[in-house]
């Protein structure tokens, strides 16, 4: 037989269990949301406060730091990034490695490097605020005072002359360039191309004649006149050259006859010599140049090249050749 009193009590205890259970689950729901939420808010604390000293650093072109910063909070698993925290400091790790590449090629001496790592960097993030500190940089490797810029040149420098005149401005442009010309002229000739070469000793006597590294370049090119030897008719006709050197290019014919004969191309050599003698008869040279024409063992047969007519300016010396001849 049913006793309403007892099923009444077991219904209010049923009742009394059920919202116990259900007052637990929800303690222990709020619980671990605090937890979830407290695992979530002090990391990402963390992170903000890293990336924000970093990307300090960072806009300070402190790099070396910044990194440091930057890689406390990319060297951490997360569920997801809020803020894109992470992403940011990623993007800017990756930047400020790069521009470092350049610091570290300073710090260890290879400037030449250096120059190049600022000048990639400025290519792949032209946009970036460390862009302009790039420039800066590179302005100072070649200003500073007691810098060396022709320590500057590298086949890669080189090949950036262009962007690099465009970045380096300063009153005493010909102090910064004649070196680098000069210095990119050696590596070339280092490397063996002595056409190369010849195109940097060229724009350094024409465009900076009055420099002493002009004069070097002249000095050069007669002590190897090699690669001057192929371009000789350009430099003659080049009136910057006739009128800042106008010894070089007769110097240059002597220089190229002697070396031809030297090795031999006796054809070569008289060439060199008739055409100063056509084109400077009355040069101090002369004489020389004479002496060397009657040795070479091809002006008995060219005796006809300055018997073309009467007044050819070297003529007067065919009885020599007649006679050196016979």
């Amino acid at each position: 037989m049913n006793n309403p009193e007892s099923n009444s009590r077991k219904r209010t205890t049923s009742f009394l269990v059920g919202k116990k259970t259900t007052l637990a689950i929800a303690i222990l729901s709020v619980c671990a949301l605090c937890v979830f939420v407290v695992g979530m808010v002090i990391p990402f604390g963390v992170d903000f406060y890293n990336y924000r000293q970093g990307h300090r650093a960072y806009l300070r072109a402190e790099c070396e730091d910044a990194i440091a910063f930057f890689e406390k909070v990319t060297g951490r698993n997360r569920l997801w990034d809020i803020a894109h925290i992470a992403e940011r400091s990623e993007q800017e790790r990756a930047e400020c490695t790069a521009f470092q590449e350049a610091v570290n090629a300073v710090k260890g001496g290879d400037e030449s490097s250096a120059v190049m790592a600022y000048l990639d960097f400025v290519k792949k993030y032209p946009g970036g605020p460390l862009s302009p500190v790039a420039k800066e940089r590179v302005r100072d490797l070649f200003t500073a005072i007691g810098s060396q810029p022709d320590n500057l040149a590298s086949v890669a420098t080189c090949l950036e002359i262009n962007t690099l005149r465009n970045w380096v401005s300063a009153d005493n442009e010909a102090d910064i360039w004649a070196p680098f010309y000069g210095g990119c002229a050696r590596v070339y000739e280092r490397e063996g191309l002595d056409n190369k070469a010849f195109e940097w000793y060229y724009g350094l006597m024409t465009e900076f004649p009055e420099h002493p590294r002009a004069l070097a370049a002249v000095s050069s090119l007669e002590k190897d006149p090699r690669m001057a030897c192929f371009q000789i008719d350009r430099l003659r006709t080049d009136s910057v050259m006739g009128a800042s050197f106008p010894d070089f290019v007769p110097t240059l014919y002597l220089r190229c006859g002697q070396w031809f004969e030297g090795n031999d191309f006796y054809v070569d050599a008289y060439g060199f010599y008739r055409d100063f003698l056509t084109y400077y008869p009355e040069h101090s040279l002369r004489e020389q140049v004479i002496e060397r024409l009657l040795q070479n063992p091809v002006a008995c047969e060219r005796t006809a090249d300055f018997q073309a007519t009467d007044s050819h300016p070297a003529a007067s010396f065919l009885p020599d050749i007649y006679f050196s001849c016979a």
